[in-house]
């Protein structure tokens, strides 16, 4: 199981009793993007049993600081035949909870442990072209922006790249 700690953030697995919260969570993003729920109920069950474990093509963490829940982060092989290349998604639940440095922190423990532990030779990330705050994250930590269109853009970094986040 993985747990990554920082200064403000704990990376860890979720709890079985969070599952409610989260999954209101997710079908009210899913019914405002209008997708089908029809399978995400079974899909964030599996990765609820799944989370925290790095045997796993989709290891899947809770976000908490001052012991509260307050996102979750992904990370993913794109290629399930390759072991070094990842792509990662992040979320803060509540808007409260954002540009405060923790989606940040988040990210680059994750991004560190891909590097260090996971064999990673770059880490993929796409995010709508108006996500400021986290182009802002991802140019700071020396990703850079590989394609972009009026909706989305795409971000790459190579672990001779990877510029570790320096604490405040």
């Amino acid at each position: 199981m993985i747990e990554l700690v920082g200064k403000h953030v704990r990376l860890r697995p979720f709890r079985p009793e969070e599952f409610d919260t989260v999954w209101a969570i997710h079908r009210a993003a899913h019914r405002a993007r209008g997708r089908s729920l029809r399978d995400e109920k079974r899909r964030l069950r599996s990765m609820f049993h799944d989370s925290g474990r790095v045997d796993v093509d989709v290891v899947y963490l809770a976000i908490e600081t001052d012991r509260v829940l307050v996102g979750e982060i992904d990370v993913r092989r794109i290629d399930p035949r390759s072991s070094d290349v990842f792509e990662r998604g992040i979320e803060l639940y509540e808007e409260v909870t954002r540009g405060k440095g923790l989606g940040g922190e988040a990210f680059g423990l994750v991004v560190s442990y891909l590097f260090a532990h996971r064999s990673a030779t770059r880490v993929e990330v796409s995010t709508a072209a108006d996500n400021t705050r986290m182009r802002r994250i991802l140019e700071t930590h020396g990703f850079s922006c590989t394609r972009e269109s009026a909706s989305r853009a795409e971000y790459l970094c190579v672990r001779s790249d990877w510029e570790e986040p320096v604490s405040h």
